[in-house]
């Protein structure tokens, strides 16, 4: 929804400047743009849509003779309301506040009219104008008949529960065009013919229900699934702790529980266990203090390796340059003697 308001005018140095207020968006949620101009800049606009469009504007300015008869209070009041109407039609118009000129003119950004557009061309989609003749009308509901088919292979083959809707919102738009249709004797149409669209209508109408519930049930059931498959996981994942961890897991409250390695071992015997443990993994980490020690010897004579590398390679390139001066300098002179 698009609203427009010219609230005031501001007069600087002889001119006046209309203050316009766009608001766009349902009343609750509106954003509101506001930007100062001319007069002179709206003519300028509908000049540069005309010269992009290669048409007229089919939207009037505020006549300029007024100014000849009225006074200047009279004519910002007259203009405030006709510029106001000629930007209101300008942005309800989707061929014109598309453009880049319209979008700069009133300082609004890019795609700020997206939602606009798209409802627009929902509508159009799910319309099909007035019915004018029954060739239509069965045209129509052949349109109808072929849309609900692929609607019904689409819930049959798991698809798109959204696609679905939509397909299924088109359809019932679409029978309610020819629902409202006339098909009385006005029409040319016979009794036989009449009855018989009729229940033609009631079928589709009977089938795209039926749809509707078939994939409010589909979707429910795929959620249901999703609840199911996350639960299994659960129990999966529980089940491969119980198997790693064993019944009695977490940490242990109370008196620690005797084991086979402590059962045989009497109460004066416990002391001397733990002091060979403690050797044991004294041993282990002189162990590993000299494993570090070595790749710290390696890494620090790969570093003196690279360093030696390194200067080989200056000299080289310094070995290189100067056999590069003196080939261009032997050129040289072969170049004066031929």
């Amino acid at each position: 929804m698009i609203t427009v308001n010219i609230p005031s005018a501001t007069e600087q140095e002889g001119h006046y400047f209309y203050n316009i207020e766009v608001s766009i968006g349902d009343k609750s949620s509106a954003e509101v743009y506001r930007v100062s101009r001319r007069y002179s800049d709206f003519e300028h606009l509908r000049q540069a849509l005309e010269v992009q469009t290669k048409r007229a504007v089919p939207y009037s300015l505020p006549s300029k003779l007024a100014s000849l008869v009225k006074t200047s209070g009279a004519i910002v009041s007259e203009r405030r309301q006709g510029l106001a109407l000629f930007v209101d039609r300008l942005l309800n118009d989707p061929q014109y506040r598309r453009s880049s000129t319209v979008l700069a003119f009133f300082n609004l950004p890019q795609g700020v009219f997206l939602e606009l557009d798209y409802d627009d061309m929902e509508k159009r989609r799910n319309s099909v104008g007035e019915i004018e003749s029954p060739t239509q009308w069965l045209q129509v509901l052949r349109d109808v008949n072929v849309q609900l088919e692929h609607a019904r292979q689409d819930v049959s083959e798991g698809g798109s529960v959204l696609k679905s809707k939509l397909k299924l919102k088109r359809c019932r738009a679409k029978l309610e065009t020819l629902g409202k249709y006339n098909l009385g004797s006005s029409s040319g149409l016979g009794a036989g013919e009449m009855a018989k669209r009729r229940k033609l209508l009631q079928s589709a109408l009977r089938c795209c229900e039926e749809l509707d519930r078939l994939v409010s049930d589909s979707s429910f059931l795929a959620g249901a699934s999703s609840f199911a498959s996350s639960s299994t996981a659960d129990e999966k994942l529980d089940a491969s702790k119980r198997q790693l961890w064993g019944s009695n897991r977490g940490r242990v409250i109370g008196k620690a529980r005797e084991t086979d390695v402590t059962r045989r071992i009497e109460q004066p015997g416990i002391a001397t266990n733990a002091g060979t443990a403690h050797a044991e993994a004294d041993e282990r980490l002189e162990h590993i203090r000299e494993i570090v020690q070595r790749q710290k010897q390696l890494g620090v004579a790969i570093n003196e390796e690279l360093d030696v590398q390194d200067e080989i390679l200056k000299d080289f390139n310094q070995q290189v340059d100067r056999s590069a001066a003196k080939m261009h300098h032997a050129k040289k002179r072969l170049g004066n003697i031929l």
